[in-house]
């Protein structure tokens, strides 16, 4: 083939050039340099497509060089294939398909007949072909020859380069695909004839395809399904389509080879299997590396289609495709690749009788295949490629067991195999790897909370074994702090999922909670088995404590505190489902646990804290006694508690005790509030001597501290509730309040006449005073520090963010305590003063009913105190005010004062709350489009803004749904808002999007106009904002809120036309979301049916969309 000097030359130059870029010891200037000379060059130059196929076809080139040929050549298929004439598409098809043989001798390759003509050539026309009409038959019947020559040196191809090939070659197969390539399919089989290399360059181009146009078209489909939806219904034709009809046409040409394209790759991987299994027993490596890669190829091209692909086509030929794959499992070299294929299938969506058939995977050869993939693989030695099959193996049997749980019919029963499927899920469950355990958790608890699998015997025989190995994983297992290769296996594990301390210290707080949530579920479902367990664990423990010679010292990492721990959390979750089980253990086998407990005395803070909560839990068991049982432990209850209430250690005073010891005191006290909460009647006949000890107390200066004292006042008040005697509870709280109620009054007069005041008297405007214990008001604080003690807690950022708060630092055992400085202190208490406000606020309108609403001046006083001022309030404050008290607030007002208080109230909020939402989402949207919020940099202020502007609105949402339909905000949305819940799930959620009607008070608001305005834009506006939540609880509002403004007339043409719009705008953004698709969906639907026959302009915006 001759090729022009003009091409050779630039050839030349762009070879240096990306040589250049790749050479680490040359400056950055000039390599920036050079990489903007390419880039240009790519984008204008005509001779992109022969310089490109020039430099890849070059075996003497690089691999940096040879790559940038190819991406010439996609990028002038991509960008100009519609510019360029018909003999240049043959040529460069032809010549990309050339040089995909040119991996190895593309010489040898070329046809005897020159395709190209060496005359005339110019600046502007690549080449000018000569006999024109006959060459383009030549051209196109050589295209596919020309793949398929050979390649013995391809096996040795870089990856990327085989990729980059496969990519120029869909991209024409894009654009030529059927119509004008009706071959394409044949030829590609015909090449995977001639080698390994060019079968895995088939594979890979069916690949490239499905992701460029299958998948996309399943993720943007949602958006073109509701149009061409509403156009059915509009009795319109959809020629508005046309931009969409290219994807499309490729799509179906897909579905309708579908069945051809599963044989063909499942052909590939059985004959290429066993041609690995051959040359196994000869030891030929390279020829099994070859047949290795193309078989791993083969099951990442499947795994692109099975995700969207008919099910049929799955479970053709008696479900041979899962039968493979399933064998493959028992393969090291193909197991991985298996199980991610697998994995796609299970975890498919749809209907449930597509999904149905996925349950041949129970019978006996696919559990077998799935039974010994997990014990072997769990028996092997520590690693990482091992390890990610075993979580992609755990990921596909829970998988499998989600679908059993929406599949499960009563009438069908247990299906077969269900004790080994459950065998190998409990593999995985006892697996040292912490990872492992909460992946198969996940769907143990899915079976504790269904109906009908938690009541199968088989499912029940297994719970026993299910305890036994959950359990010692709720134990913590210290990180190390310097890895070695002899660290326990759960260490070991643990170091290969997390890299530090804090990483590991969450995700084990999240794994644990869901673990002692499945212990919850499980007792209600099995309640004998858990009580046993922890029967046993907690009198094996006990036992080994008392019969102890040493004294037992503890820390926060110590083996004995730390299975302490874990017990009492267990033991806490068993007993809290106790009460609702149909079957309850013996009242005398719970005291018998109560009373080894009270009679072990632990000289350790730590211990003796643990051993609080032990009673705690089980204090239940002295309410099921009887009067003369309760009698006789309840006071043997108080009295081990107080003892802990006083506990201190030698040598500590008041002022020198150790945050162990106080944390110890104050945890008995908060068990004084817990009781008395929980069980007012048990200690009301014991009052008069709860209080005599607690003023007993309160009268030894050095005994009780601020804190103490006030939570066991709180304890006593909380009894005092029951008096059902309101001259002696009035009494009472007299007599609890009268040491700080006339400081309070003095107080009131003078630091809550203003702001100024008020940053007087806590001594902002005053040097710090250190140290705090010196500090009576609160002086210890600077002016220069009042901004920045404003900010948000550290703690409350982390809670927002979702990262653990947990510290290895054993801060209970520290000899001095945590050191704050002014500006901590100053946090803390504004914090504090702001929360307890609006919590108060917010209990008066529960407590207080009509005699709060009916005062004089209500609404104006809201409006002056507590929602003046807002624009200088920020999201993380706003939060209670919008949450704690304004909803109570809305939920408890009598409907004879909607229009006296509510009404004003709202018509100040919701306004200002529909800019300032509306002015914090476009700058988030900003910050999305320009990529200035990083997932991977979770903790950034841009995250931490974004993350509190979806929180506020899904709070305001519910504020929103509360005022115009009632209730409190309702849970099924919440529950409806998760992604993951199969498609029947989100049914219900349907029909109440279309029962749903405004109540009272939202007609009141929705005939106001200061209101009405406010509340529709905002509600359309959440429905295409950066959040699946709030557009889904939006989603529910819109519904009910259109069909009363409709039926009031209140609708305009332009109105109409924006609800339409914003409808199909959310649906674009959040259509890839099941739940979301679905109620949008049927918003869509109802939006048209209620606004088409008076308002017709919506048709313009359905085909213009």
């Amino acid at each position: 083939m001759e090729v022009s000097t003009e091409v050779v030359r630039v050839a030349a130059e762009l070879s240096r050039a990306i040589e250049l870029t790749m050479d680490p010891c040359v400056p950055q200037e000039r390599r920036m340099e050079a990489y903007i000379a390419c880039d240009r060059f790519k984008d204008t130059s005509p001779l992109c497509a022969q310089c490109g196929l020039y430099l890849a076809q070059r075996t003497g080139n690089s691999h940096f060089v040879r790559h940038f040929g190819l991406q010439l050549m996609e990028h002038c298929v991509k960008y100009r294939w519609n510019q360029i004439s018909q003999p240049e598409k043959l040529f460069i098809k032809s010549r990309q398909c050339e040089s995909n043989s040119a991996l190895s001798t593309w010489e040898s390759c070329l046809p005897s007949t020159p395709l190209l003509c060496a005359h005339a050539h110019n600046s502007q026309t690549p080449h000018h072909w000569h006999c024109e009409a006959h060459r383009s038959i030549v051209l196109q019947e050589n295209a596919m020859k020309l793949l398929a020559a050979g390649t013995e040196l391809g096996i040795q191809e870089h990856n990327h380069i085989k990729d980059a090939l496969s990519r120029v070659i869909v991209e024409m197969v894009k654009r030529e695909w059927p119509q004008q390539w009706s071959t394409l399919l044949s030829e590609l089989s015909e090449a995977c004839t001639c080698g390994e290399t060019q079968t895995e360059m088939v594979l890979l181009i069916f690949l490239r395809l499905v992701e460029d146009v299958a998948l996309l078209q399943a993720s943007t489909g949602h958006r073109f399904c509701i149009i061409n939806l509403l156009i059915c219904y509009s009795g319109q034709s959809c020629e508005t389509l046309e931009s969409n009809l290219r994807r499309k046409d490729i799509y179906q040409a897909l579905t309708t080879n579908m069945s051809e394209i599963f044989t063909f790759i499942l052909r590939i991987i059985e004959e290429h299997c066993r041609q690995f299994q051959a040359l196994s027993s000869q030891m030929n490596h390279p020829a099994m590396a070859a047949h290795a890669r193309v078989v791993q190829v083969a099951l990442l091209t499947l795994t692109g289609f099975v995700e969207w692909v008919s099910i049929s086509h799955i479970m053709s030929n008696d479900g041979r495709l899962l039968h493979v794959l399933c064998l493959l499992l028992a393969d090291p070299h193909f197991n991985t690749s298996a199980a991610e294929c697998l994995l796609q299938i299970v975890n498919r969506k749809g209907r449930l009788e597509d999904r149905r058939p996925l349950m041949i995977l129970f019978s006996a050869d696919a559990i077998k295949y799935m039974f010994e993939a997990a014990g072997t693989s769990s028996d092997k030695i520590l690693d990482e490629p091992h390890y990610f099959f075993l979580k992609k193996l755990t990921q596909v049997l829970t998988g499998l067991g989600s679908q059993l749980c929406s599949l499960w019919a009563k009438e069908d029963g247990c299906p077969p195999n269900f004790a080994t499927y459950l065998e190998a899920m409990l593999t995985f469950t006892s697996h040292p790897s912490l990872t492992l355990a909460h992946y198969a958790n996940t769907l143990w608890l899915s079976f504790f909370k269904h109906d009908l699998i938690s009541k199968d015997p088989t499912f029940l025989s297994f719970v026993p074994k299910w305890v036994q190995s959950t359990a010692p994983k709720i134990v913590k297992a210290s990180y190390p702090t310097i890895r070695c290769s002899g660290s326990p296996e759960t260490v070991a594990y643990a170091c290969m999922d997390y890299d530090s301390d804090d990483e590991y210290a969450a995700f084990f707080h999240r794994c644990r909670t869901e673990f002692l949530d499945t212990f919850r579920c499980a007792t209600i479902v099995a309640p004998m088995v858990t009580f046993q367990y922890v029967e046993d664990w907690l009198t094996r423990r006990v036992t080994l404590s008392m019969i102890a010679t040493t004294k037992i010292e503890c820390s926060l990492q110590s083996c004995t505190f730390l299975e302490w721990e874990g017990l009492s959390q267990v033991l806490e979750s068993v007993m809290s489902r106790i009460l609702v089980c149909c079957e309850r253990p013996s009242v005398g086998s719970g005291l018998i646990l109560l009373e080894l407990c009270l009679n072990y005395q632990p000289l350790d803070p730590l211990l003796l804290s643990v051993l609080l909560s032990c009673i705690s839990s089980l204090f239940v068991f002295v309410s099921m006694a009887t009067a003369d049982i309760s009698s006789v432990m309840l006071p043997r209850v108080l009295e081990k508690i107080f003892a802990a209430l006083v506990f201190s250690l030698p040598g500590q005073t008041k002022d020198t005790r150790s945050r162990a010891v106080k944390n110890v005191r104050r945890h008995a006290a908060s068990l004084m509030v817990k009781i008395g909460q929980r069980y007012p009647l048990l200690l009301l006949p014991m009052f008069d001597r709860i209080n005599a000890t607690v003023q007993g107390l309160n009268q030894d200066p050095g005994q009780l501290s601020k804190m103490e004292r006030v939570t066991l006042q709180e304890a006593l008040i909380l009894i005092s509730n029951h008096f059902c005697d309101y001259e002696r509870q009035t009494k009472f709280v007299g007599e609890v309040i009268a040491p700080g109620a006339q400081q309070w009054v003095l107080l009131a007069q003078e630091a809550f006449k203003g702001p100024k005041e008020f940053m007087a008297f806590v001594g902002l405007d005053r040097p710090p005073v250190e140290p705090s214990t010196e500090d009576l008001n609160g002086e210890g604080f600077k002016y220069c520090i009042y901004w920045t003690a404003h900010n948000m807690l550290e703690v409350d950022k982390n809670n927002l963010l979702g990262i653990g708060n947990l510290s290895p630092i054993d801060v209970l055992d520290l000899t001095k305590p945590k050191a704050q400085t002014p500006q901590d202190r100053m946090q803390h208490f504004l914090s504090m003063v702001h929360d307890f406000c609006y919590h108060i606020l917010g209990n008066t309108g529960p407590s207080f009913g009509r005699d709060l609403y009916q005062l004089q001046g209500l609404a104006p006083g809201l409006v002056a105190s507590v929602f003046d001022n807002l624009e200088y309030i920020p999201d993380y404050r706003l939060r209670p005010i919008v949450r704690v008290f304004l909803k109570p607030f809305i939920c408890s007002c009598p409907p004879a004062f909607y229009e006296t208080v509510i009404l004003p109230v709202l018509t100040h909020f919701f306004p200002y709350m529909f800019v300032r939402l509306s002015s914090k989402w476009q700058y988030i949207t900003q910050l999305y489009d320009s990529g200035g919020i990083d997932d991977e940099q979770a903790d950034t202020q841009e995250v931490l803004e974004a993350t509190l502007t979806r929180t506020l609105t899904r709070e305001y949402m519910d504020v929103m749904k509360v005022a115009l339909i009632g209730g409190a905000s309702s849970g099924e949305l919440d529950r409806a808002a998760d992604m993951d819940q199969d498609m029947d799930r989100t049914e219900t959620s349907r029909s109440s999007l279309q029962s749903e009607v405004i109540s009272e008070l939202g007609s009141l608001l929705l005939r106001s106009e200061a209101t009405c305005q406010a509340i529709l834009l905002c509600l359309l506006r959440a429905l295409s904002w950066h959040d699946t939540i709030a557009s889904l609880k939006a989603t529910f509002l819109v519904a009910p809120v259109v069909r009363h403004l409709f039926s009031d007339h209140s609708l305009t043409p332009q109105v109409a036309a924006h609800i339409m719009t914003c409808v199909l705008q959310g649906l674009a953004l959040h259509g890839q979301h099941e739940a979301n698709q679905g109620s949008l969906l049927v918003l869509g639907v109802q939006m048209y049916e209620i606004l088409r026959p008076k308002f017709i302009n919506i048709l313009e915006v359905i085909t213009c969309a």
